[in-house]
């Protein structure tokens, strides 16, 4: 488990680090909390909550939640949204903003669950509307402890609305280029995994996991 979290977030850092180049960014509500991005956990990455997000010129694809807390007679009522997936198209140098709407009382929860899509928009830093997709990750029976990463995965592989069968794909040549078909042990697969991530990673990258190696080995 360990393992697999160092490998998120070494992906997960060169994929960002590869953004900064351009200047396109996301920025998400403050109300929305980003789960999974282009099938990369990035809830134990560094990313400062509600701060833009770089990207790459291309179709990107998260996986968010709204949470939001309404007064409601005399009372405090906390929401959580389903997981909802939304993929768009990225172009370059544009600054893109998800909005939300319509959820001003906690009696709007109910409709927000059921057409989430009428609640969110996604505008350009032009002020112009962004075609994009979006899908609730739906997940019958007991919700805790769920695998967002691997949900999404199986999600991409079949034929929704928001779905991104290139990720799959993307994934398994970029996660797994030295590992052969063999039988290899998971640990060794994890092992080679990391080795090959950290080979990729920029020196800076290198120093920030290292210094983030020594904060959860001190946990």
């Amino acid at each position: 488990m360990f393992k697999h979290r160092l490998l998120g977030w070494i992906a997960f850092s060169l994929l960002s680090v590869s953004a900064w180049a351009s200047t396109t960014t996301l920025q998400l509500p403050q109300e929305a909390v980003l789960l999974v991005m282009d099938g990369q956990d990035i809830t134990k990455s560094h990313i400062t909550p509600n701060a833009p997000v770089p990207l790459n010129q291309g179709k990107h694809q998260i996986v968010f939640r709204v949470e939001k807390t309404f007064r409601h007679l005399n009372d405090r009522k906390n929401f959580t949204s389903e997981p909802l997936v939304l993929t768009f198209n990225a172009q370059t140098d544009k600054q893109y903003k998800i909005q939300l709407s319509g959820l001003t009382f906690f009696g709007d929860t109910s409709r927000f669950n059921k057409q989430p899509t009428h609640h969110i928009k996604l505008v350009n830093n032009s002020g112009g509307i962004v075609p994009f997709n979006m899908t609730i990750l739906t997940k019958h029976g007991i919700q805790l402890g769920r695998n967002l990463v691997q949900e999404t995965a199986e999600f991409n592989t079949q034929s929704h609305a928001a779905s991104m069968p290139s990720l799959v794909t993307g994934y398994n040549k970029t996660t797994f280029p030295v590992v052969r078909e063999t039988t290899t042990a998971p640990a060794d697969t994890s092992e080679n995994m990391l080795k090959y991530w950290w080979m990729q990673a920029a020196p800076e990258i290198r120093n920030h996991f290292k210094e983030w190696l020594k904060t959860e080995a001190a946990q």
